[in-house]
């Protein structure tokens, strides 16, 4: 297996996302490639990556997806034209929720078009009320119990499959 470069960036306001990332490049890492995890604010440059994995909240819907449209077509539509993408979204996918994950990563996908990532899937995040913004706590969210709904198994799972898409 020829070693890989992946760069696992993401958007975030509540901490979810980031743990996310973070597991994400793990198991890249463990499967033998070069990755890194970063905010993507912080990002500069893709020229040393193969591939890119892009990590973004939602938030109350399609809200949440302006961090996501900024990196792919604002900063780095050209570059990510050329190099296979997957996206991970990651937001309130408890029991009552898991209907809206096709709407969710449809409107995702759409945020980044002409781009068409490999994979796009929908984790489950955590609530806490208490790192809510002054919004969010009038929104429905304010109304969910603080909780873990993070599924590690799923999320484990899916980055060992990256390999395999990202090669292109």
């Amino acid at each position: 297996m020829t070693e890989k470069r992946f760069l696992v960036t993401y958007a975030s306001q509540l901490g979810s996302t980031p743990e996310i990332a973070s597991e994400i490049g793990n198991g890249l890492r463990k499967a033998g490639h070069a990755v890194d995890v970063a905010d993507m604010k912080g990002v500069i440059s893709l020229e040393a990556y193969d591939a890119v994995i892009i990590g973004v909240p939602i938030y109350a819907g399609p809200r949440g997806l302006g961090d996501i449209g900024n990196f792919a077509k604002k900063r780095f539509s050209g570059e990510l034209a050329r190099m296979p993408v997957a996206i991970f979204a990651v937001g309130l996918l408890y029991e009552g929720m898991k209907s809206d994950a096709a709407y969710v990563t449809a409107n995702v996908e759409k945020a980044i078009a002409p781009i068409v990532p490999v994979s796009t899937v929908l984790f489950a995040g955590t609530i806490d009320p208490g790192k809510l913004s002054f919004w969010q706590r009038f929104a429905n969210i304010s109304t969910i119990p603080s909780a873990d709904f993070q599924d590690w198994d799923a999320i484990r799972a899916w980055a060992r499959g990256l390999p395999g898409l990202l090669n292109g």
